[in-house]
């Protein structure tokens, strides 16, 4: 499997915890934690998986980018977060950094 598939899945999987995690926190219902903490766990055992084909640092800074902008993008559709222009900026250096990191 080609190392960006790994990381975005890995990535897709801790944001998805995240994501559920936040509602833990609103609702408090404990299976909501359950879920969000195993989601965590799963991404980041793909993660660890990607540390077999690419050095720690790139393999790093990519998952967690991955993870930065789709919270950041999960926020704002399920939560109605919104972000200043300098943070909009600040994602799309992100965006372009990973591109940068990939080609």
């Amino acid at each position: 499997m080609k190392l960006a598939t790994i990381l975005l899945i890995a990535g897709l999987c801790v944001t998805s915890g995240d994501v559920v995690l936040a509602l833990w926190a609103k609702q408090s219902k404990f299976y909501l934690f359950l879920i969000g903490m195993l989601l965590n766990i799963a991404g980041v055992i793909v993660y660890a998986q990607s540390l077999r084909m690419e050095a720690v640092g790139i393999a790093t800074a990519m998952f967690l980018g991955i993870n930065i902008v789709a919270v950041t993008i999960m926020g704002m559709f399920l939560f109605k977060q919104f972000l200043s222009w300098k943070q909009i900026v600040g994602m799309i250096g992100m965006v372009a950094a990973m591109v940068i990191i990939e080609i």
